[in-house]
């Protein structure tokens, strides 16, 4: 019996890494560094992430809420003592549990992707941080726990390194999340550097619009 189970787990953190391998070449990369127990950890992790993200930016708006049930639904089964039969999640089961990483990240995930479905622009940073900090900080969060640190001034770094590549991902993304119908800048700060959406929806750049992108960047 051990060695199914041991056979199980073995082909759900091969299939989570090659779904790291395949949809996140960077992270991938960087994981070389880790020790094995870690690397495999962050596979399992990131396999959870990659696709609920990729439920919303990929199917109809119903379709995503019927994939991010599905995911919780998962999630419920994993953190508990039920049998599971998907390998991938066994992997996932075991990871969190090894490095006692909590439920409620998971959740607060969730809730940033379904952000996406309810809503396309934001108001001020306040309501960006809020969304960042949910699709981006936790998983700074969920990664310390796999590298084992418990200083409350690393969670607090985990996160501002966490929304400031969430960030970077919306300023090289504005042209791709407009088609998709998304405005992450601030309407507040895209109103104080004289910035209207046709801006983005013809893709004009002019000098007020890079004295708004130095601005992020220096955020």
């Amino acid at each position: 019996m051990n060695e199914l189970v041991d056979d199980a787990l073995r082909r759900g953190f091969n299939e989570a890494r090659q779904i790291t391998k395949t949809h996140a070449k960077t992270f991938f990369f960087a994981s070389r560094f880790l020790a094995k127990e870690k690397r495999l950890a962050s596979y399992a992790v990131y396999a959870i992430c990659r696709i609920s993200d990729h439920a919303v930016d990929q199917n109809t708006a119903e379709s995503a809420r019927q994939t991010l049930r599905s995911i919780k639904i998962n999630l419920d089964h994993a953190y508990s003592e039920l049998p599971l039969k998907d390998n991938v999640l066994k992997a996932f089961r075991e990871t969190v549990n090894k490095y006692r990483i909590p439920r409620d990240y998971f959740d607060e995930l969730l809730h940033g992707m379904e952000m996406d479905l309810q809503k396309n622009r934001y108001a001020n940073f306040d309501e960006l941080f809020t969304y960042c900090y949910r699709v981006a900080g936790v998983v700074g969060l969920i990664m310390l726990k796999i590298f084992g640190s418990g200083s409350r001034d690393a969670e607090k770094y985990a996160v501002d390194l966490g929304v400031a590549m969430q960030l970077t991902n919306i300023l090289r993304d504005i042209k791709e999340d407009y088609s998709l119908g998304r405005i992450y800048l601030p309407r507040e700060e895209l109103d104080h550097f004289g910035i209207d959406e046709s801006f983005i929806a013809r893709g004009k750049i002019k000098n007020i619009f890079k004295d708004l992108i130095k601005f992020q960047i220096k955020r």
